[in-house]
């Protein structure tokens, strides 16, 4: 923290956003809360916003004094607005590649930017995003790198527990797609020609995550993977169970149509499993084909990229070993720490002490 903005003890911090169970936005609060509270100078509250009315979400929900970060700039919104505390905000990536399509959207996304202090960007390519859409404001922007957790398996915890569990022989190759389960996502993307696939190896999707969307999920998701022996859906396993289940499978998917930054891929990569994911802006970021990953646009694509995955061991070996370097030289939990407390910084020295 710079020492010009030190702040004193038992100081409040809220981070504000949509942090719903297994949602890329929940791992980035937990991960930043972590970071704050490790200084042992600030409370850190969340508030977990269910939806996009400020009736829901009263002002007095915000402590008195405190400083306030939001997460996505839609979701956030009717909270950071309808308080005076000083305030900056993360980029979630749906909301400038997706809600800026919806011209009351974009205009209750347009007052949060200009009340913020600061406006993070996970990546350049979600920076130049934001300055496109509010150039006046580009001097607000802040990248920041998000940094990979994971929970290390115990020793003694036996190997091949996700085959076990579903029953798989040792010989079948999983995929793991991680994903809260709502269009944008679009689980589905690979299943019809994964579901077609009957050579050598045998792959079998795993579809990990909470549902988001009941009605897609009743209607397209659900019929989808009952109609198939290739496919599973697990919903929501806690975090030390997932980080097993991918260091077990033999790759992890992405089939996102628009994406911010996956913390899946990221913690994929340091366990060093292979990410084979949709070639679309927020993968690009940090996957470079053919080097530390695989990209795909099309399921046959994917499933051509899989199969050669499957039969080039060299190619494999080589992609994971960039992969892991990758995240270990640009993506230092040390490096998002020191970010996030000088973000923080910045908001105290607006506040006026109470």
């Amino acid at each position: 923290m710079d020492e010009g903005n030190r702040v004193e003890k038992g100081r409040d911090v809220v981070l504000v956003g949509s942090f719903r169970g297994g949602t890329g936005n929940e791992v980035t609060a937990k991960r930043i809360q972590h970071h704050l509270e490790s200084t042992g100078l600030l409370r850190v509250t969340l508030i977990n916003v269910i939806c996009n009315h400020r009736d829901a979400v009263p002002s007095t929900m915000m402590p008195s004094g405190s400083v306030a970060l939001g997460i996505h700039l839609y979701r956030c919104a009717d909270v950071l607005l309808s308080n005076t505390a000083p305030y900056s905000v993360v980029l979630g990536g749906t909301d400038v590649n997706e809600y800026v399509r919806n011209q009351s959207a974009l205009e209750v996304m347009g007052r949060v930017v200009e009340g913020a202090r600061q406006v993070v960007a996970f990546h350049e390519r979600l920076g130049a995003k934001f300055r496109g859409l509010w150039p006046q404001h580009a001097q607000k922007l802040v990248l920041i790198a998000p940094a990979v957790f994971v929970h290390s398996p115990p020793p003694d915890r036996p190997r091949g527990m996700l085959h076990q569990r579903l029953a798989l022989p040792a010989e079948t190759r999983v995929l793991l797609l991680v994903a809260g389960i709502r269009p944008v996502k679009d689980p589905i993307f690979l299943h019809a020609a994964l579901s077609r696939y009957t050579g050598a190896p045998r792959f079998h999707l795993v579809l990990v995550g909470s549902v988001l969307d009941q009605a897609y999920y009743d209607q397209v998701v659900a019929p989808a993977f009952r109609a198939s022996d290739r496919t599973t859906y697990l919903g929501p396993v806690p975090q030390e169970d997932l980080h097993a289940y991918m260091a077990e499978s033999f790759a992890v998917i992405n089939t996102s149509r628009s994406e911010g930054l996956a913390n899946t891929l990221l913690e994929a990569m340091h366990l060093c499993v292979p990410v084979v994911a949709r070639d679309v802006e927020g993968n690009r970021s940090i996957i470079t084909h053919l080097n530390n990953g695989l990209l795909y646009d099309s399921p046959d694509a994917a499933l051509d990229l899989l199969l050669r995955l499957a039969q080039d061991r060299p190619m494999a070996e080589r992609i994971v070993r960039n992969a892991n370097r990758f995240v270990q030289t640009h993506h230092s939990l040390a490096a998002e720490r020191a970010a996030y407390d000088n973000l923080v910084s910045a908001l105290w020295s607006d506040r006026k002490t109470p």
